[in-house]
């Protein structure tokens, strides 16, 4: 699996605090399956945190994981509040960008009093940047327009959602959000958003597995959600075609008989 969001780096955020505890989540990325993990630390109006603060933490941990014989591609990026990209220039946000290549984690509004952020991200976008929306099912304003998600996606803005949210992680609203991003393919990117070991865990294996069993929707897409797709996002490359099969697609065809066969009766009469 390749994990585009997670806060693995010691001493930045409200992440490990130490290194040892950075190692031991990324044995436990690895053990669950993981290959590739971008550290995306947060950028936010509370953590101050610079590309410089990155490289340095990231290389301390790449150092240790060798020394300890874990088997993990850590890259580097940020969780960037979207209001804290006010404050920022353009260069600084490009030297945040996930991987050092295209796409920028961009964390919308958690805040219930928060107003819609649709032009704001749009606002990004016009600046010239690719954004990659993290957690969309746990911003309240995108939960009351989920229109304005549809609004928003296309070549230069993505979804990414947590593991966690399909199995009700993060509550029901999110949840339900969450597996309705899924059934509409509205998602590019399933993550884990690990912190820790114990109350945000590396587990999106296990949480993928478990919301499989009854949301119909996920199975044909979480190889896809979980490998092809971030790994091109990484890259900045094209996202390679989404799997067919399931409600969505069930539906579609049910669209397409019906239409055929109001042509045919309006051919009869």
């Amino acid at each position: 699996m390749v994990d585009l969001h997670t806060h693995l780096l010691p001493g930045l955020d409200d992440g490990p605090s130490t290194l040892e505890e950075s190692v031991a989540l990324a044995k436990a990325m690895a053990a669950a399956g993981t290959r590739v993990v971008v550290a995306t630390p947060h950028v936010s109006s509370r953590y101050r945190t610079s590309r410089a603060d990155i490289a340095a933490a990231a290389a301390q941990l790449r150092e240790a994981l060798i020394s300890a014989g874990v088997e993990l591609d850590v890259r580097e990026g940020a969780e960037v509040e979207l209001v804290r990209t006010r404050d920022l220039s353009d260069e600084q946000l490009r030297e945040l960008r996930l991987g050092g290549r295209q796409w920028i984690l961009v964390e919308p509004p958690l805040s219930r009093a928060a107003g819609n952020p649709v032009a704001e991200i749009e606002g990004l976008v016009a600046r010239g940047h690719h954004v990659l929306l993290a957690h969309v099912e746990r911003c309240p304003a995108l939960r009351r327009s989920p229109d304005s998600v549809r609004r928003l996606l296309g070549e230069e803005v993505l979804v990414s959602i947590t593991a966690a949210s399909l199995t009700g992680g993060f509550g029901g609203q999110a949840q339900r959000f969450a597996r309705w991003l899924v059934r509409e393919r509205l998602v590019h990117d399933i993550a884990s958003d690990a912190h820790d070991l114990e109350g945000r865990p590396p587990a999106m294996s296990d949480d993928l597995q478990a919301a499989a069993i009854d949301f119909r929707a996920l199975r044909s897409q979480a190889g896809w959600l979980t490998g092809p797709a971030p790994a091109a996002i990484l890259a900045g490359t094209a996202l390679p075609p989404r799997p067919r099969g399931g409600m969505h697609d069930a539906a579609q065809r049910l669209v397409r008989r019906s239409r055929r066969w109001m042509t045919r009766r309006r051919q009869w009469w």
